[in-house]
Order: structure tokens, then sequence, then C-alpha cells
């Protein structure tokens, strides 16, 4: 896993990173892999696959977003996700300052939501993107209910927007605050929105220079609590580290190679569900663009080792 670890020093390093970021490697689109006969780069040598786990019923997963039972309340927590968040702030802030753990991750998640969507989302933006895939959609095939989908997502945009304007930027902006608290309580999911969000805040190079230690510290600690939750076999980690180490979140040096090694280990992990893990293994990772045979095999052998060190003995449907 070391050796695959983007390493960033502080100080300097962490602002290339960040600047690198805000130059737009974090949104680069990649184009979509040639086809390669089914023999293309096959790994003559390739090592015995270990045995995938037999398939099984996937287990129901509980999200705090899924409605309420007929007739029945809702919960205290499905109202603190479901409702508009001014009506909710004070209860999920009075939860998360008593030690609420589940209250902070909701509170940190909906707040640094709340931050992107005030930055991004603005009601001139929305409604120019609606009116250019209006453009964009028109003719033959733009039938009504693509019509209406597309107005009811402006609306809730638009409604999401006015909420987290009632909000205000300065309450939306402890919301990674909050995800750390509820992380160091050891809950996986507030790490991981913890890792996505942490370094919002200074998406410009003058929030970033005015508080270049705190960036420092954050970025260390969504590193650490990434890196860990990889090395316990958790598959979403996992999924946010290969983006990580594509540019995505400020964390890392893009590094591509590294990147394409755990794409590969997330595909071997999820190809146990769909039956074609055995072939994935023996004929590695779709090979495009200019890499070397060595450079794949490479990729190919790395990603076979991180899948066997810490994903070959993880349950096949992870709890949610």
């Amino acid at each position: 896993m070391a050796s695959w670890t983007s390493r960033v020093s502080p100080g300097l390093a962490l602002v290339t990173v960040l600047l690198a970021a805000m130059g737009g490697g974090c949104f680069r689109v990649s184009a979509p892999p040639p086809e390669l006969p089914e023999d293309a780069g096959a790994d003559t040598d390739t090592p015995a696959p270990p045995p995938a786990p037999p398939a099984h019923a996937p287990e129901q997963p509980t999200h705090g977003r899924q409605p309420a039972p007929a007739g029945e309340a809702p919960s205290q927590r499905l109202r603190w996700w479901r409702n508009p968040l001014p009506e909710v702030f004070d209860a999920l802030q009075e939860a998360a300052a008593a030690g609420d753990m589940d209250g902070a991750y909701i509170l940190g998640v909906r707040s640094a939501q709340c931050r992107t969507v005030l930055r991004r989302d603005s009601p001139e933006s929305l409604i120019h993107e609606y009116r250019d895939r209006k453009i964009l959609y028109s003719g033959p095939g733009d039938s009504r209910p693509h019509r209406e989908n597309r107005e009811k997502e402006l609306q809730e945009k638009l409604s999401q927007y006015e909420d987290c304007a009632v909000l205000g930027q300065e309450r939306a902006s402890a919301g990674a605050d909050w995800l750390e608290r509820a992380g160091r309580s050891g809950e996986a999911s507030a790490r991981l929105a913890f890792v996505t969000h942490a370094l919002e805040e200074y998406a410009t190079r003058g929030a970033l220079i005015a508080d270049i230690e705190e960036a420092g510290r954050r970025q260390k600690l969504a590193r650490e609590w990434l890196e860990q939750l990889v090395q316990d076999g958790n598959e979403q980690a996992l999924h946010y580290y290969v983006d990580a180490l594509d540019g995505r979140y400020a964390l890392y040096a893009r590094d591509e190679p590294a990147s394409m090694a755990h794409a590969y280990a997330l595909d071997l992990v999820r190809s146990r569900r769909v039956g074609d893990f055995d072939q994935l293994w023996r004929q590695g990772p779709e090979r495009y663009g200019n890499r070397t045979p060595a450079e794949w095999d490479e990729i190919t052998s790395h990603g076979r080792e991180i899948y066997r060190e810490h994903f070959e003995h993880t349950p096949l449907w992870p709890g949610r």
C-alpha cells in the first residue's frame, strides 16, 4: 500500500497539490478506452486467481433518507435528513454539540453540501444551464416526460439553493468541522465524507494562503483516514482513493499509474458480484493509451497485490 500512496510533504508541496487542483486537474475526463481483442496484452504467467466468494443475496441497505413505512411517523433521523436544513439546523447543532455523533455526521454532510450549493448553484447559473439543456435536447426525441424531468430538477435545485441561502454561508461553513468530530468517533461514513469536503473551502489561492496550516492539517488527516479505510478493506474508500490519486479532493499529487492499479483492484472487488472475476483476474485491466506492455504488467501486478492484501476476504455485499 505504501508504495502506491503518493506522499506529499506539508508546506510548499501542499500548495502545489491544491493549486494543481484549482487549475482543473481534478476535473479531467478521460476518453473511453478503445476495444481490444480478448487476448490482447494477456499475461502469460498470470498467477492463479484467489477463489471468489460464493454469491448470495445483497444485504438490505439502511440509509437515513429512506421513507418511513406507511402510517408511521418519520424518525428523528429521517427528519434530520429530509426536512429543509434551516428547519432542523438548530436541533442538529444542539444534538451534535451534546455528543450525538449521528447528528454531527448529518449536520456535517448537509452543511458541506450547502456550502457547495451556495458557491456553485446560483439561480442565474441554474437557469442558464436549464436553457442550454433545453436547446441541446430539443427535437423529435424530446418527449414530455423528459421536459418535465428537467423542469422538476431545476425546481428542486432552486429550492435547495433557497434553503441554503436562508441558512447562510457562515453557518454552512462548519460542515468539515462537524464531519471531523463525527469521524473521530471512528464512523467510516463520516470519515469518507470528511475526505470529500475537508479542503473545499480552500478553493481559491487567497483562502489557501490565508490558512495554510489548517489546510495542511486537514489534508494530512483526510489522507490518514482514507488510507486506513482502504487497508481495512472498505470498498467505498477504495473508490474514493482511485479518484484521489487521479487528482480529486486535493489530497495527493496526481499519480495515474497508482490510480489505475487501484482502479483495477476495485474492478476485481466488484466483479465478484457479477460472475466474471476469474476472467478479469486472468486478462487484467483493459489496456489503452500509450503505456508500454511492461507498464501495464506493473499496473496489473500491483492491482492484484492490492486485492489480495486488503480485499480478498471482504464480504461480497458490504453493509452500507
